[in-house]
């Protein structure tokens, strides 16, 4: 399905004390893929991005033979983009605005002046 695949390396898991309650539970993995193995460390609010998918940490377990299991929870976002373009095309507006305000407050200010410079003159 995907162009590359991970393996979970080691899994760290804590606890708050006298709770069951996780603490912080994070994953060491390697991201394999035909030219190269990628070592990289997911925790829970530092997911992994590859590939144009997201990895977060979402839960942990055992295996039935009583090794690490993590599973993560895999986000495609194919409109990543719009946000960013949102915001640059509301910047670009109101620095075009503020620069059209400008320009006609300058405008008139140079008017008033020229107005009482002739009436000065007479």
């Amino acid at each position: 399905y995907l162009p590359f695949a991970l393996q979970l390396n080691l899994f760290t898991h804590e606890k708050y004390p006298g709770t069951e309650i996780p603490k912080r539970f994070a994953s060491d993995v390697t991201i394999l893929t035909d030219s190269a193995k990628i070592p990289f460390h997911i925790s829970m609010n530092q997911p992994l991005r590859h590939g144009g998918m997201t990895f977060y940490q979402s839960s942990y377990g055992l295996t039935s033979g009583g090794k690490d299991l993590t599973v993560l929870q895999t986000v495609r976002n194919p409109g990543w983009l719009i946000p960013y373009l949102s915001v640059s095309l509301m910047s670009f507006g109101l620095l075009w605005h503020f620069g059209v305000s400008l320009f006609h407050f300058l405008n008139r200010r140079l008017l008033s002046r020229f107005f009482i410079h002739l009436n000065l003159e007479k």
